[in-house]
């Protein structure tokens, strides 16, 4: 689950974990880096083998964990997006180059990959990284803007 950046509180499970960790794993540190890698193995056991854990009716994770069955691949695989959409490459800053206008912001994260563009309305595209929508790009305001919130 992924909070808004300066939110904590949309995330609380996550955040307690690391207060945790911090607490236990880093007060006071290591006297180097096997010692601290020590100190964070030692608090990885107890979390998820030895202290239950409210949220999982006092059960361990270890308890309630299945490993999945699903193969994880050594190597992704290039991306082949459908011939009849536009693809681009997104810019270092998280942007794409629109004609001549200048640039629509997409995500960081997406920096030196192609995503892929469909036409749905005259100046309208829905942009995929993948197989996943990201939203609605309008070349009139040269926004991408989330799905729900652009009536096409």
């Amino acid at each position: 689950m992924y909070s808004d950046p300066g939110q904590p509180q949309q995330n609380g499970r996550h955040e307690r974990m690391h207060k945790d960790l911090k607490a236990q794993a880093t007060r006071p540190p290591g006297r180097g880096w096997r010692s601290q890698q020590k100190k964070f193995e030692e608090f990885r056991k107890e979390y998820n083998e030895v202290r239950p854990h409210e949220a999982l009716v006092m059960k361990t994770p270890n308890e309630v964990h299945k490993e999945s069955k699903r193969e994880y691949p050594r190597r992704v695989e290039e991306w082949v997006y459908p011939a009849e959409m536009k693809m681009k490459l997104v810019t270092v800053n998280g942007a794409l180059r629109w004609n001549s206008d200048g640039l629509v912001m997409v995500s960081t994260t997406l920096s030196g990959k192609y995503v892929g563009q469909e036409e749905v309305e005259n100046g309208v595209w829905i942009v995929y990284y993948r197989h996943v929508a990201l939203g609605v790009l309008s070349e009139k305001t040269k926004r991408v803007y989330e799905l729900e919130d652009y009536q096409l």
